[in-house]
């Protein structure tokens, strides 16, 4: 069921503990049809969001570090034996003291899939 499958994202999130990755903080049911999930607060948003906003580009420099971050993180998940799958500028984070931390929300769209069907 698509609960299930919600339950088994967020038990892989708690096993992602990396310093560059969106930390998980906790989550909850609120009656049958909706499940809370709280992490890190990143307070630029996606990478994506923050450019489309600025309407500014991003020079060298700043796509390096970008990228390196971006990088860390999947060198960790390799060296663990998982696979990211969803690498996209609105999945790398931008933090107000300047880290650059990746996440993968898609779990976003199983809640609302779930919660417009009713199930």
């Amino acid at each position: 069921t698509d609960a299930l499958e919600i339950y088994e994202e967020i038990d892989k999130l708690k096993k992602l503990v990396h310093p560059k990755y969106v930390k998980f903080v906790g989550s909850w049911a609120e009656g049958e049809k909706t499940i809370w999930i709280a992490t890190e607060h990143c307070e630029y948003g996606s990478v994506l969001s923050t450019f489309e906003a600025t309407q500014k580009g991003v020079n060298e420099e700043q796509l390096s570090y970008i990228l390196r971050n971006v990088l860390d993180v999947l060198i960790y998940f390799h060296s663990t034996q998982r696979l990211h799958r969803n690498v996209k500028s609105e999945n790398v984070f931008l933090c107000a003291n300047g880290d650059v931390k990746m996440g993968d929300f898609k779990i976003s769209a199983s809640l609302d899939k779930t919660i417009s069907n009713g199930a």
